[in-house]
């Protein structure tokens, strides 16, 4: 039986409840990535320097991940039986009509590393298959799993999908024009026009199960503006999850952005230390009577010796902690410093070498799984539509 509006509404809200600590992980793990670390920890940064002054590894190990483990899986149909030519032209076909599948929703181009960057920062990748009416195929879109909570049976299966966004106003009225009736008075205290309608952000929700898809603007009284029956009778969406020890959606990267964090203000409070010694007052015996500043400045006194900076000691522990701190964050991100070049002049062999990249090695070979697992119904699903849709239709590959 199909929810109605008032269920959807309901259920919508539950699942944002549900999943508010998961969603709170991903912005601050999103900021730290970003380079934006006030937002997650507000007056950690000083006005001369509102960015950090370290590198920022949580995003350059997932690049790198991301790079590694987006490699394009090779793509083979196969038949249960293999022995006669038939069967064997079967596949031959099947295998060219996936790549195409794969080949033109652009995965080998660069998407799929961006499934692998979302697997590695968000532990979940989303692939929405979508119809192309106009070219007459299934598209495979790699979606971003921010605002995205999705409902399963006992058994695995997607049973919904929500996805919740911001758009700009200006750019929603042009794809939907009833809504500027809406959008352009909301702000306007007489009941007119509002001058700044068009820039504001508008946030919207998208349901989706195998009964309806409905869209509608939470914060303007739930106005709907998009409503209909599936006709596909299916939710055409793939998802895969990182494994983790429970029912919680874990990033990578959810820990080691505190230890960033924290060497990024080491970092700032050695360089605080450092601007205070170089402009510490000046200490002079009692018998100076007059001081010039600048270069080559002459001091008149008895006791020259006595001449000193007040210099403020930054004790060893400092630098220290600073390197305590970059071994966590190594740990943390599973990245060994022989990805980045860096590396123990001791570790020669190649042996060693490979001892050091185990561990990186098991995170990419772990979701290459989950991401060929994911994928490969991706495309089960696009042989599904295809065959609803354009049952008839020829096509060349």
């Amino acid at each position: 039986m199909a929810r109605t509006f008032e269920d959807i509404k309901t259920r919508v809200e539950s699942l944002r409840r549900a999943s508010a600590e998961r969603d709170h992980r991903w912005n601050d793990v999103y900021s730290v990535r970003s380079g934006d670390t006030d937002t997650v920890m507000p007056g950690s940064m000083p006005d001369a320097w509102p960015k950090p002054i370290v590198a920022n590894l949580i995003d350059t190990s997932a690049r790198d991940m991301a790079e590694v483990m987006g490699a394009m899986p090779s793509i083979n149909c196969s038949a249960v039986i293999q022995t006669t030519d038939k069967a064997k032209k079967f596949s031959g076909k099947k295998t060219k009509v996936a790549n195409h599948y794969v080949q033109t929703s652009g995965l080998v181009a660069g998407r799929q590393v961006v499934a692998a960057d979302n697997y590695t920062m968000y532990g979940m990748v989303l692939y929405s298959i979508e119809p192309d009416f106009e070219n007459k195929r299934p598209y495979i879109r790699v979606e971003n799993p921010m605002g995205t909570y999705i409902e399963k049976d006992l058994f695995g299966r997607i049973k919904s999908k929500t996805k919740v966004w911001v758009e700009d106003a200006i750019h929603l009225v042009q794809k939907y024009p009833q809504l500027y009736k809406v959008l352009s008075k909301s702000d306007s205290p007489f009941g007119g026009q509002s001058e700044g309608w068009a820039s504001r952000k508008i946030e919207l929700i998208k349901y989706c199960d195998e009964d309806q898809i409905v869209m509608y603007m939470p914060n303007h009284g739930n106005q709907l503006v998009s409503s209909m029956p599936n006709p596909l009778g299916k939710v055409y969406v793939s998802a895969g999850f990182r494994p983790g020890y429970d029912r919680e959606i874990r990033g990578a990267f959810d820990d080691a952005i505190w230890v960033q964090l924290a060497k990024a203000r080491m970092a700032l409070l050695g360089l605080e230390a450092t601007e205070k010694t170089v402009r510490a007052p000046l200490a002079v015996p009692r018998d100076v009577q007059k001081m010039t500043f600048g270069d080559d400045a002459v001091i008149r006194t008895d006791s020259p010796d006595k001449i000193r900076r007040v210099g403020i000691d930054v004790p060893s522990a400092a630098f220290q902690e600073g390197q305590m701190l970059e071994q966590e964050l190594r740990v943390g991100t599973r990245t060994p410093e022989a990805r980045s070049g860096n590396m123990d002049a001791s570790v020669i062999t190649g042996r060693g070498v490979q001892a050091l990249m185990g561990g990186f090695n098991t995170v990419i070979s772990t979701g290459q799984t989950v991401l060929s697992e994911a994928l490969a119904t991706a495309i089960e699903l696009c042989f599904e539509m295809d065959q609803k849709l354009w049952p008839n239709e020829k096509k060349t590959v």
